[in-house]
């Protein structure tokens, strides 16, 4: 044992400081790996974590060159001793940050049941060996939901020709929906249709993101327009209005609509197309709140735009398998049929659908499939018993 005598005082501040830089390090690793995992179900990485772990070390040692004084007293600031405290205080802290980085993720594992077996690697070649899990690899090409716009590239690519680790006690049906549920919580993937045989070969997998912006959500015939004007103070989005304009003594209305969204004295004003074209962003306008009034297409749009379901058309051509059959019997709910120069809008179930008729659909990806290949001869209720969706 070395005797304490031996081991100068600022030895034992500075191995003290080092210690609890490192602690510290560990600490804030541990919490951001732990984190990190709960809520992306992904490893942090190890870049991540030692910048994590780095960051309060190194935020300490530069507020204390930042004042001038010495890091260890009375050593100076420029002095061989400080340099190889500060390189101790780093070594220790990266140490620590990639160790907290572990314990951090294999606790949130621990706590939250998560699998981390890779698709590929020795684990996973023992796990299949033992017959526990069935991989399934997604395929290279990846389709759109129809209706939904396409993922980004770079997810996209993550994706091809991914394998993924399953209990082989699931069905096939399970095996498409973890699938699915593990790509969008993975991925960050919005919407995911799989389709897994029971040995797991993916036979169709498509992926989709929800429409961003105000466009998809307005329905036809209508704009949304900015412009300048003073709102009454109770006034929320969704909210009837008529605009009015002031021309010297007197006022005159120019638009009707509703309000969409307000910022200060600009608002966000939805109104048919022809009466947009009439305002002027450059005037100032006054907003007359309605009473409340149904307006079907704007009240449709706004459903089908809170819904996970969307929107797909079909046309039913000459020889065509839906020829012929009841609307109640599709997949998913009809919304409109669009018969030469006739609309129809939410057909009841017994409407036969003739050649030449363009259907306007509401569904789930499952049920766009399902109507993609629909199949005349699978058994279904009478039209009047059918369920309406």
């Amino acid at each position: 044992m070395i005797p304490l005598a031996i081991v100068s005082e600022w030895t034992i501040r500075a191995l003290v400081r080092i210690l609890g830089f490192g602690l510290l390090a560990g600490v804030v690793a541990v919490t951001v790996a732990f984190v990190y995992r709960w809520y992306s179900r992904g490893r942090l990485s190890l870049g991540v974590g030692l910048f994590a772990g780095l960051s309060i070390p190194s935020a300490w040692l530069y507020a204390g060159t930042a004042a001038g004084g010495p890091l260890v007293s009375p050593t100076p600031l420029f002095h061989r001793a400080s340099g190889a405290y500060v390189l101790g205080v780093f070594a220790t802290a990266a140490i620590a940050a990639e160790a907290g980085r572990r314990t951090g993720d294999r606790l949130a594992c621990d706590v939250y049941d998560i699998d981390d077996v890779a698709g590929r690697g020795a684990a996973a070649a023992l796990v299949r060996a033992a017959s526990l899990a069935v991989s399934v690899t997604v395929p290279d090409t990846i389709e759109r939901l129809d209706g939904y716009e396409p993922i980004g590239e770079p997810t996209r690519a993550r994706l091809a020709d991914r394998t993924m680790l399953f209990p082989r006690r699931l069905d096939a049906d399970q095996l498409g929906d973890r699938l699915a549920e593990r790509v969008r919580d993975d991925f960050d993937v919005e919407y995911v249709h799989a389709e897994v045989a029971l040995g797991g070969t993916v036979e169709r997998f498509a992926v989709g993101a929800r429409p961003s912006g105000l466009s998809p959500r307005l329905p036809p015939g209508v704009s949304a327009v900015g412009i300048e004007a003073d709102p009454p103070a109770s006034v929320g989005s969704g909210d009837p209005v008529e605009v009015w304009h002031d021309r010297g003594d007197a006022t005159q209305p120019v638009a009707t609509g509703s309000v969409r969204a307000t910022d200060g004295d600009v608002t966000t004003a939805v109104v048919d197309t022809d009466d947009a074209l009439a305002l002027d962003g450059d005037r100032q306008y006054r907003l007359l709140v309605r009473p409340a009034a149904v307006e079907d297409a704007r009240e449709l749009a706004e459903h089908v735009w809170e819904s996970e379901a969307t929107v797909t058309t079909t046309t039913v051509s000459s020889g065509d398998l839906l020829e012929g059959e009841f609307v109640g019997w599709l997949p998913g709910a009809v919304l409109l049929i669009e018969r030469s120069d006739e609309a129809i809008p939410f057909p009841e179930a017994s409407v036969t659908l003739q050649a030449g008729d363009s259907l306007y659909v509401l569904g789930m990806p499952a049920q766009h499939q399902e109507l993609a290949e629909y199949d005349p001869d699978a058994d279904r209720a009478p039209p009047e018993e059918a369920s309406e969706l």
